[in-house]
């Protein structure tokens, strides 16, 4: 279904409807989007990339098992990724290592890696995770 015509919207929430898939659109005003308790194998965040203000962005309870987060790398606003209680067993860093402030929610056996991954680190704080670097 289009979300034609929501150039206000502001948060969006679809969690607990349990599609395998999400098809996003760039939503220009949105703040908050929560795709968690869900059954998602795969999503593409390009679209994402023109949502500007996006601040909040709830993945977990999902199944998936790779996320790019490349898409992401121009969101200045983001300080909330939720990765937690999917099935990724990497998540490369990379393209938020520069977000300052962010709080990324993963799951423990999760390995994190990317390039200078020590700048990661210092930029971004991990809640309820302890993680491995690789």
């Amino acid at each position: 279904m289009p979300l034609v015509g929501c150039e206000k919207l502001e948060e969006l929430w679809l969690s607990g409807n349990q599609p395998r898939r999400a098809v996003l659109a760039p939503i220009k005003s949105l703040k908050l989007l929560a795709l968690d308790r869900n059954r998602l194998t795969k999503i593409d965040l390009s679209p994402l990339s023109g949502c500007k203000k996006l601040e909040k962005l709830f993945l977990s309870h999902n199944q998936l098992e790779h996320i790019d987060l490349s898409p992401l790398s121009s969101l200045k606003n983001l300080k909330s990724l939720t990765l937690q209680h999917n099935n990724l067993k990497k998540i490369d860093l990379s393209p938020v290592a520069h977000i300052r402030g962010l709080v990324i929610e993963a799951d423990c056996h999760a390995k994190l890696y990317g390039a200078n991954v020590e700048l990661v680190m210092r930029n971004i704080f991990f809640r309820f995770c302890k993680y491995r670097v690789i």
